[in-house]
């Protein structure tokens, strides 16, 4: 049953941006150009994490150990380049860090001091 999903899960995804692209008017070319930001993050984090890994299993480190290390060097080498270059996640990903760090920064200033 699992390996049915994903087809339908790719085909649900396409059928949702050309629904999406049809309303607001655009073409696939313009839904590839905004979406080369991610894609090009996903790959630079993936190669990264990737070389890691082989990196830590050479050295011996358990499968926790492993995940939490990868993930940690990750999650910060990918933060610190978009805390560095937002322009680096596209003009939409630039949108939702704005919107995230807005919303982060509300929340630490409602709480109140223990």
């Amino acid at each position: 049953m699992g390996v049915a999903r994903q087809p339908s899960g790719t085909l649900n995804y396409f059928i949702g941006a050309a629904m999406s692209l049809h309303l607001l008017g655009a073409s696939w070319r313009e839904y590839a150009h905004s979406q080369a930001p991610g894609v090009g993050l996903g790959l630079l984090t993936a190669a990264m994490a990737y070389a890691l890994r082989l990196g830590l299993i050479a050295a011996g480190a358990g499968p926790f150990l492993l995940l939490l290390i990868t993930g940690a060097v990750t999650l910060s080498l990918v933060g610190g380049l978009c805390w560095i270059q937002p322009a680096v996640a596209g003009r939409y990903g630039s949108m939702a860090l704005r919107h995230l760090t807005s919303e982060i920064g509300s929340r630490i200033l409602k709480r109140e001091p223990a």
